[in-house]
C-alpha cells in the first residue's frame, strides 16, 4: 500500500531534492509530488499542466508497464514505453493538465504500473469546473451631490456593488477622482474577503469642494469582472 507524505531526499542529477512523495515500498519507483491541486478552471478550457516525476530508487532498472488516468484530466509523458526501461537513478516526467466537463469540484488519480510485479503507486488529482469570470452591477450610475460650501464635506451618499454571477467576486480597489472621498465606513474598500453570488458590498461617498462651480468626478470600482473597472459619475457644485 502506498504510503503518502513523507518527507525525503532524493538525489536526481547530483542535486539533493527534497519533496513530498508517494511510494509503495514494494516498488522502487517514487512519485513526487503526491497530488496536484489545479484550482478553479473555466470549463472545457485546459489549465497549464503540472508535472509530476517518476523516479527510480532502486539499483536495477524497472519497467513502467502502464501510466493510467481518472476524471477530467489529460497526461502526456516522456516515460521509456514497454519493453524500455527507466534506468536506476533516473527519472521521467509526467505531465497533467485539468479540463473541467462540468462546473463542480472534480477528482481524480495518476496511476503508474511497474512491471513485472504489477505494484501501483498513485497520485492524487483535483481541480473546480467553473462557468467563467464572475459578473458585478453597481448602482446607481451617477450620484449628484448638489451644491456645497467650499471645504465642508456632505452628507454621505452610498454606492452599491452587488455580485450578480456565480462565481467569486474579489474586489481589489475602489479609487475616486475629483472633490470626492470615500468613508471608512464602506465595506467595498480595503476588502480581503471576495463576495459570493449575489453579496452585496457599499461604498460611502462625501463631496468636499475644493472650488466654486461645477466639480465633477467619478469612483471606479476594480475587480476581477470582465468589465472592471466599473465606474460611477458624480457630480456636485462648490459655492
Amino acid at each position: 500500500m502506498a504510503r503518502k507524505g513523507v518527507r525525503a531526499g532524493l538525489a536526481i542529477a547530483g542535486i539533493f531534492w527534497l519533496a513530498a512523495f508517494s511510494q509503495n515500498f514494494r516498488s522502487p519507483l517514487i512519485l513526487a509530488p503526491y497530488s496536484l491541486d489545479f484550482g478553479r478552471v473555466l470549463m472545457g478550457k485546459s489549465s497549464e499542466p503540472q508535472t509530476v516525476t517518476v523516479f527510480n530508487n532502486g539499483t536495477s532498472a524497472q519497467e513502467i508497464s502502464g501510466i493510467a488516468i481518472t476524471g477530467d484530466f489529460i497526461e502526456t509523458d516522456d516515460c521509456p514505453k514497454p519493453p524500455e526501461t527507466l534506468a536506476s537513478g533516473a527519472d521521467c516526467e509526467v505531465h497533467v493538465a485539468f479540463k473541467p466537463s462540468a462546473m463542480a469540484n472534480h477528482t481524480g488519480t495518476l496511476t503508474i504500473s511497474e512491471a513485472p510485479s504489477g505494484v501501483q503507486i498513485t497520485v492524487g488529482l483535483r481541480g473546480t469546473g467553473t462557468a467563467g469570470r464572475p459578473t458585478a452591477a453597481i448602482s446607481p450610475a451617477s450620484l449628484a451631490f448638489g451644491e456645497q460650501p467650499i471645504g465642508v464635506t456632505s452628507a454621505a451618499q452610498t454606492v452599491i456593488v452587488k455580485n450578480t454571477g456565480t462565481e467569486m467576486l474579489s474586489v481589489s480597489n475602489v479609487e475616486m477622482k475629483g472633490d470626492f472621498m470615500v468613508l471608512p465606513a464602506s465595506t467595498c474598500a480595503n476588502r480581503t474577503a471576495p463576495l459570493g453570488p449575489n453579496a452585496t458590498c457599499t461604498i460611502e461617498i462625501v463631496f468636499v469642494p475644493l472650488g466654486a462651480g461645477t466639480r465633477n468626478g467619478e469612483v471606479l470600482v476594480v475587480d476581477n469582472a470582465e468589465d472592471s473597472p466599473q465606474k460611477v459619475q458624480l457630480s456636485g457644485t462648490g459655492k
